[in-house]
Parts: C-alpha cells; structure tokens; sequence
C-alpha cells in the first residue's frame, strides 16, 4: 500500500525517501514528519533534497557547501512561509510545522563552516526563523513550539 498525502493522493517516491531520511535522521519529533502533511504538486521535499549531500551510507541532514545547495534551501524555505491551495488552516499549520521542523533539522545538521550555511545566514535565515517563534507564539503553527525555540537557544 502506497503512503497517502492530505489528499489521499499517493506520495512521490522522492518524497516518500525524503521524509524517510529526515526520520532516520532523529532531529525531528515522529510526530511532526507523514507522508500525510506533503503537499502534491509543490515539490519541497524535492527542493529540500537537492540541497542535501550524499551522507554517505548513513545519509544525513546536512546541506552540500556549494552556492546551487544554498539556493536550493532557500527555495525550500519560501515553500515554509505560507501554503497556496484549498486546504483549512489546520491542515496548513500541519505542513507547515513539517516543512519548518525539516528546515532546522538541516541547519542544525551542517557543520557550521559550510559555506552554504554562512549563505543563508547572510541572507537573512534568522528572521525567517524569527518569524516563525512569531507564528507559535500567535498559535498558528503550534506543534513545532518546543523544537523552534531548543533550535533557537542553541544558535
């Protein structure tokens, strides 16, 4: 049986093995990651992937140190900002707190002297961040509450 999204679509094979990964990664609760909060047709598991390295045979979270990797996160990371479509707010505060949960799990993931990760710093990645406590906070996206501010203590 073929993992569902939200709309009781079947999953990508490139998301299904990129939720898969960020499970066998640890750094996010279970509970946020399903093939249940992917959004078909957006493709940000796709974007989030590319950005990735190859991890070798353990394949990890951390971003690539090249530009096309920061530009990828960076792309992955509009994706995180609001969902377009005919979906309820609950069900966009579900992908949303995925997508965010993905997005500090990567960052916290590459080594800090990645070149990528001094891009998206630079480019402003802390108040996207900001951002985001913000949306907890008002109980927007609430879920990721505990995960946003331990990544944020830990900058």
């Amino acid at each position: 049986i073929a993992e569902t999204n939200m709309f009781h679509q079947p999953v990508s094979p490139t998301a299904a093995a990129f939720l898969s990964r960020v499970r066998n990664s640890g750094r996010c609760p279970p509970s946020l990651i399903g093939e249940d909060r992917v959004v078909k047709g957006d493709d940000f598991e796709a974007a989030a992937l590319r950005a990735l390295g190859n991890g070798g045979p353990v394949q990890g979270l951390g971003l690539r140190s090249d530009t096309e990797a920061a530009e990828g996160f960076e792309l992955a990371m509009k994706m995180a900002r609001n969902i377009a479509g005919d979906m309820n707010m609950r069900q966009k505060a579900r992908v949303l707190e995925m997508r965010r949960c993905i997005l500090l799990a990567i960052i916290g993931s590459t080594p800090s002297n990645s070149t990528s990760l001094q891009h998206i710093l630079n480019n402003g990645f802390l108040v996207v961040v900001k951002s985001w406590l913000d949306d907890i906070l008002n109980s927007s996206v609430g879920e990721l509450a505990l995960h946003g501010i331990s990544f944020t203590l830990n900058i």
